[in-house]
């Protein structure tokens, strides 16, 4: 239970492009070596130099994450992928596997972003009966085992 609280905390935080991913420092203890007083200027500006160079591997990452999730949603609402965005979309997911989010990546799959695809699929045959259910469930059918399914194992490749 406390993994699926982290794992919406980080959700959260990663998907709002939240500043503070991680927590806080207290820099007002920062001090140097010797205990002295400007210790704590050279431990900020340490700190900020560490802060930007977080910042930007979130924004990185969370660009991919939107890149990766918007792909996903695409498949699933039959839009084609462009010329080389199978790759870019591989080398996005081996690069967040490599981020403080690896360890959710999967569980975050799953419980969010295919359940998504699955309503999109569910809308596309809710309001129809008889006859055309049948053929509207039958056309999703071989829509999600033989082109949605093949296309996020493509996509999902390294997860593997």
């Amino acid at each position: 239970m406390e993994r699926e609280g982290s794992f919406r905390s980080l959700h959260s935080r990663f998907r709002l492009g939240s500043s503070s991913f991680s927590s806080q420092t207290d820099l007002s203890q920062g001090k140097n070596a010797g205990g002295e007083k400007g210790g704590v200027t050279g431990a900020l500006t340490e700190e900020c130099s560490k802060d930007k160079g977080s910042q930007q591997r979130r924004a990185g990452a969370n660009a991919t994450w939107n890149s990766i999730h918007n792909a996903v949603i695409s498949v699933f609402q039959r839009k084609e992928l462009g010329e080389n965005d199978l790759y870019t979309l591989n080398e996005g997911v081996r690069q967040l596997l490599k981020t403080e989010l690896g360890s959710f990546f999967t569980e975050y799959l799953q419980n969010q972003l295919l359940t998504k695809g699955m309503v999109i699929l569910r809308d596309r045959i809710r309001f129809y009966e008889g006859q055309k259910l049948l053929d509207s469930l039958a056309d999703t059918w071989d829509f999600f085992f033989c082109d949605v399914l093949t296309m996020l194992q493509a996509i999902f490749y390294p997860v593997q």
